[in-house]
């Protein structure tokens, strides 16, 4: 369970942190998407233990945003990698998914 958490269903995830870092520069309309996930989890941690995560902007590369990310826990780093993210119309994104599935 650990990687998913990491990743994107707890509260600070890395996902969840680069999400909310777009979250200010969006116009009306736009969301952002994760394209790539690039996640070492490099250490155990115990079973519902606090994993904050942190997320570092390094760069654009059209359209990607790139950040660099990190999750420690009580006894340091457990995981490390990038993550990148898009900036998209909702409507168009919310059209390609349901006609993705």
């Amino acid at each position: 369970m650990a990687r998913p958490r990491i990743l994107g269903l707890a509260p600070h995830s890395q996902e969840r942190v680069c999400a909310a870092s777009l979250a200010l520069p969006l116009s009306p309309g736009e969301v952002s998407a994760g394209r790539r996930i690039e996640v070492a989890h490099n250490a155990p941690t115990l079973f519902g233990a606090e994993v904050p995560a942190s997320a570092r902007y390094t760069r654009r590369e059209r359209p990607l945003h790139w950040f660099e990310v990190s999750a420690e826990d009580d006894a340091g780093r457990i995981g490390d990698g990038r993550v990148a993210r898009a900036i998209a119309p909702e409507a168009k994104l919310t059209i390609r998914a349901k006609t993705l599935r």
